[in-house]
């Protein structure tokens, strides 16, 4: 399904994360929309003030990336009701949403080291390649743009684009392929990874672009005559571009991401902006944006906290959809259909905590944190 985000020009009335994003975080950034809108979120996650606090991105090295991938609510383990729950290294390369996985990491004693085979060891895959930048920092050291990854894939993908590829010429374990790429103006391969984490590396990807949108050196992603890192506030070239926002779009934020930003945040203190709000992706690559096409699509839970079991949704240019609970272990609740404007819950049986409302609709994915007292 192919969801469109919602896109809200008033800042605080969402976002995605469950309680980590700072007050006024991204206030800067309300109502801009294109280059304007990248360069404002540029400033906010390399070094922002908010209220009394200030945030600033700091590089912690290297090393320290082993110890973040660690964090057992890092959102790099596997403690996810819906895939294995069993603590080992979510790896994107070798995670088998479907079935077992083919091999797994624990986190300290599966670093890599040396390999020969899949399964043998994890490490840190940069989504634009070291060399792009040449291993200078803070690129190298982002914990946003890494994910720990098999080695031996690592290496297999070497510095191809992601792309989807027409006909594999090689598939790993999990299914991630590379191959000639099937875009019209890509001609070369690229690398597949499954559709599982098609969104989590566009918006990788996307932070990349907006973080260092004025620090980049050079690359080789794009065609003959073109200029990888162009003049404009692109980044990235336009075939490439359509491939990220479809994957945006195909693959929505989910809890495992929304975990990964919070403990993006809580190690270098800056966030990733199109895991928070993916309607920024949108704003500033689409090309068929329009600010009219967007309705400010929004549902409403009152009161919250919830401190009588009594709970009201309000649906705002939404007719109807799916509304489902989850704690913050991403396990399901409760799934309830609406088809009225506003349904009164009762939710007596949740126990005091923090959950996750998901409204899903033919054309939207909106969440919000919703707390029990």
């Amino acid at each position: 399904m192919r969801y469109i985000y919602a896109l809200f020009f008033s800042i605080g009335l969402i976002c995605t994360s469950v309680a980590q994003v700072p007050s006024g975080y991204y206030s800067t950034a309300d109502g801009l929309v294109e280059e304007a809108l990248k360069t404002e979120l540029k400033e906010i996650i390399n070094d922002i003030n908010s209220g009394n606090e200030t945030f600033v991105h700091i590089d912690q090295g290297y090393g320290e990336l082993w110890t973040a991938y660690q964090n057992p609510e890092s959102g790099d383990l596997d403690i996810y009701e819906s895939l294995e729950n069993d603590n080992t290294i979510l790896d994107i390369y070798s995670e088998n949403p479907d079935a077992s996985d083919p091999y797994n990491f624990t986190p300290v004693n599966d670093q890599c080291g040396n390999y020969q085979d899949e399964g043998d060891c994890y490490n840190r895959e940069h989504v634009v390649p070291q060399s792009f930048f040449n291993g200078a920092s803070p690129m190298r050291n982002d914990y946003h743009s890494t994910f720990p990854t098999d080695g031996k894939v690592n290496g297999f993908r070497g510095s191809l684009p992601y792309g989807e590829v027409s006909s594999a010429s090689n598939t790993t374990a999990n299914g991630s392929q590379i191959g000639p790429s099937n875009s019209p103006d890509y001609n070369g391969n690229v690398f597949e990874p499954i559709d599982e984490y098609k969104g989590d590396i566009a918006r990788a990807l996307f932070y990349f672009a907006t973080r260092y949108q004025d620090e980049f050196n050079n690359g080789s992603w794009d065609n003959p005559d073109d200029n990888f890192l162009d003049d404009n506030y692109l980044f990235y070239d336009q075939w490439l571009i359509n491939v990220l926002l479809q994957w945006h779009q195909q693959d929505p934020v989910d809890q495992k991401e929304i975990d990964r930003n919070n403990n993006g945040f809580d190690h270098q203190f800056n966030r990733n902006p199109f895991v928070d709000h993916p309607d920024f992706a949108l704003a500033i690559w689409d090309e068929g944006f329009n600010v009219a096409d967007f309705s400010i699509a929004d549902f409403k839970l009152t009161p919250n906290p919830v401190v009588n079991g009594n709970l009201k949704l309000k649906l705002n240019n939404i007719q109807k959809g799916n509304l489902r609970l989850y704690d913050l272990t991403g396990q399901q609740i409760r799934h309830y259909q609406i088809d009225n404007q506003i349904t009164n819950l009762q939710l007596n049986f949740l126990a005091q905590g923090i959950y996750i409302a998901e409204f899903t609709s033919d054309k939207v994915k909106l969440t919000k944190k919703l707390i029990i007292k």
